[in-house]
């Protein structure tokens, strides 16, 4: 397997956080919230070199009501991907509350149709993630959805999975053929996106994922650490610690089972 981390880039430290993760991972996934704080694509793309980048869509862009605007924006960071190398592309399917769960689904197929379709035009992979909210945080819906767009497949975030059950976690890995990619974060009291502070928890999933012949990539997704009952921000000296610590675990976790 390969292993890289998620970093939201808000236009800032970009470059010293390809250097950091050149030194350690096999990839960087990307999340880009402002496509105009990258003012030099082309400077970002050097820097890069053969180093491999992945993309990850604003989860903000709301596929809900499938409107023409919230499409060509996710088409417009498609593109910028693009440019610096990213083959494999995460997008957020939408919830809205305010919508029949029906028309939910309707709409966000509508657009991760012609999302999908694009990427394919440009020889890009686009997959899904799934949530925590309905309708498509279960396996069952996103598996309906890949059969009515046969060329989407599935970025398999753990966290968000045992938010729903455990079981939640088993369904998904039933996928592995769809699975082209995974986020791993640790979830204490319903707060996810945590760094993993105990080792055999880390490694009992690390164990799952590797039994059901899944062989990809995988990106760390932590921010914070649990403590004393709060979720704590980490500085970036911090954060980057906690990177290495975790990614020695997997290392080690995967190499034992």
């Amino acid at each position: 397997m390969k292993y890289g981390y998620v970093f939201t880039h808000e236009g800032r430290k970009m470059y010293s956080e390809i250097e950091f993760a050149k030194n350690y991972f096999d990839f960087l996934e990307i999340t880009i919230k402002n496509e105009k704080r990258i003012s030099n694509i082309l400077r970002l793309k050097s820097i890069l070199g053969s180093f491999k980048i992945l993309g990850h869509l604003d989860w903000r862009i709301n596929l809900s009501e499938a409107e023409h605007k919230e499409i060509k924006k996710a088409c417009s960071y498609v593109l910028l991907f693009k440019k610096i190398g990213a083959k494999k592309i995460t997008i957020h399917p939408s919830s809205n509350e305010k919508l029949d769960i029906n028309k939910v689904r309707e709409n966000n197929l509508l657009a991760l149709s012609k999302i999908a379709d694009f990427c394919r035009q440009n020889k890009m992979q686009l997959l899904i993630e799934n949530i925590t909210t309905d309708p498509f945080n279960r396996a069952s819906e996103i598996e309906k959805l890949l059969t009515k767009i046969p060329y989407l497949g599935i970025t398999l975030d753990i966290g968000h999975a045992y938010k729903v059950s455990k079981l939640e976690v088993d369904r998904f890995l039933m996928l592995k053929n769809k699975v082209g990619h995974i986020h791993l974060h640790d979830v204490v009291d319903n707060s996810d996106h945590l760094f993993f502070q105990e080792e055999l928890k880390l490694k009992k999933i690390l164990e799952k994922i590797k039994n059901s012949g899944y062989d990809r990539t995988i990106s760390l997704e932590c921010f914070n650490i649990f403590k004393s009952d709060k979720v704590l921000e980490l500085n970036e000296e911090e954060r980057r610690s906690m990177l290495v610590n975790n990614l020695g675990v997997v290392k080690s976790g995967v190499s034992r089972v």
